[in-house]
């Protein structure tokens, strides 16, 4: 079968709402996104390549909703393309590209007013894109939302060396971080029925969330701590992004027993076919 991005899908989760937004899709050469571990992400009863034989990954967001709140979890690539390279000069490059997040809210009667809060997992480009409406905008997609990410994440991409790589926020996006953000540590609650799960390694202060609905289930939204269903199968493979290698492993590790509780399924944002692979 050829991989298929995830569609828009809303689950109940007790009290909590949780709704997958697309924004786009990411395509990238096998050999490029596991230099050491391409052939376990081709295995093909994983249905993880398009036609070309590329990984297929989704882009977008998740929306949480409950009575007291409505937030996003990530938001997208945006209005843009970012091209992945390949290795093999017989395949061709890939590309991260996004543009329909505002129109995947509006079909969950959102605007971007709405959004009390943007949590983010770390702030690689396919992550933060609709932190402003365009790369060279300043104003705030979500003029009301406060930005909640892992303790050292936004102190990373503040330096120089790191603010120029190809996946790192815009100054414009980072800049709007800054002015309403608000820093998480380890088991933090910001809102409830979400707690903070550190899982760092992919960047320094990568954050998984646990949300909790209070009807004996909880899901994990792994972020980029695992990008494909593979991972899930072999927490040792390591993504071409992950800065921390090692780090990233052992945060894979944990999160592996994370989802071994009862009642605990992932939600993985970059997933095909469906973001809830288990629920």
């Amino acid at each position: 079968m050829t991989a298929q991005p995830a569609a828009a899908e809303l689950k109940r989760l007790g009290s909590l709402t949780i709704g997958y937004l697309p924004d786009g899709v990411i395509h990238a050469h096998p050999g490029h996104a596991y230099p050491q571990h391409a052939h376990l992400a081709q295995a093909p009863e994983l249905d993880l390549l398009d036609d070309r034989g590329q990984l297929l990954l989704s882009v977008g967001a998740l929306f949480v909703e409950s009575p007291d709140f409505r937030v996003l979890i990530d938001a997208g690539i945006g209005p843009r393309t970012i091209a992945t390279p390949s290795p093999d000069p017989s395949t061709p490059a890939g590309a991260m590209t996004g543009g329909q997040l505002l129109e995947s809210l509006a079909t969950v009667g959102m605007v971007p007013s709405d959004i009390d809060a943007v949590l983010l997992s770390h702030l690689h480009a396919d992550h933060v894109g609709w932190i402003t409406p365009g790369d060279a905008q300043t104003q705030a997609t979500f003029p009301n939302a406060e930005y909640l990410l892992g303790e050292n994440e936004f102190a990373f991409w503040g330096r120089t060396e790191n603010a120029s790589r190809l996946t790192a926020p815009t100054r414009q996006q980072y800049a709007v971080i800054g002015s309403r953000r608000r820093d998480l540590r380890n088991g933090d609650s910001p809102l409830p029925g979400i707690t903070a799960l550190l899982t760092p390694g992919h960047t320094p202060g990568h954050t998984s969330f646990i949300l909790d609905g209070g009807n004996g289930e909880r899901a994990v939204v792994i972020g980029d701590a695992m990008h494909t269903t593979a991972e899930m199968a072999h927490p040792e493979m390591c993504w071409t992004g992950d800065l921390d290698p090692q780090t990233a492993i052992a945060s894979r590790q944990a999160l592996v027993a994370e989802l071994a509780k009862p009642g605990t399924y992932a939600i993985g944002p970059h997933f095909t076919g469906t973001v809830f692979p288990d629920a």
